[in-house]
């Protein structure tokens, strides 16, 4: 069986549609992804992209204007943090039930600490970080 790396704009067109730059590729993502359910491939996935994935997860919220209107400072950036975790938690069950999937580790990464250090750095940024609008 062959294997083959999974990286997070699969995962990301596959789990996240919806926004006009994912539709394009889901048509594509759902193949690659085809092939692991057809038992052909294997596909592997590290812990390293499933942090970028979560990463996606929280920006994503930020195109949803029509929510954040009105929002500002602490409030906007709680919302983002919890959506996007929120988004990231419905989502990582359905990637991981897919067939033929291996989730490979790093021995030094702590997925946990890497997740928690990303919020931290991302609430201490966020005043100067400007939510993008629009698609």
């Amino acid at each position: 069986m062959k294997k083959a790396y999974i990286d997070t704009n699969v995962l990301v067109s596959r789990f996240l549609p919806g926004r006009k730059k994912f539709e394009r590729d889901l048509e594509v993502s759902k193949g690659i992804l085809g092939r692991f359910a057809a038992g052909t491939h294997m596909g592997v996935i590290s812990d390293l992209t499933l942090l970028e994935f979560a990463g996606v997860c929280q920006k994503v919220v930020t195109y949803d204007t029509e929510r954040m209107r009105g929002m500002a400072g602490r409030d906007l950036e709680k919302y983002v943090l919890e959506e996007g975790e929120r988004t990231y938690k419905d989502t990582l069950p359905k990637i991981l039930a897919l067939p033929s999937i291996k989730l490979v580790t790093s021995r030094r990464l702590d997925l946990g600490d890497m997740l928690a250090k990303s919020a931290r750095v991302t609430r201490e940024t966020f005043g100067t970080v400007i939510p993008r609008r629009g698609p």
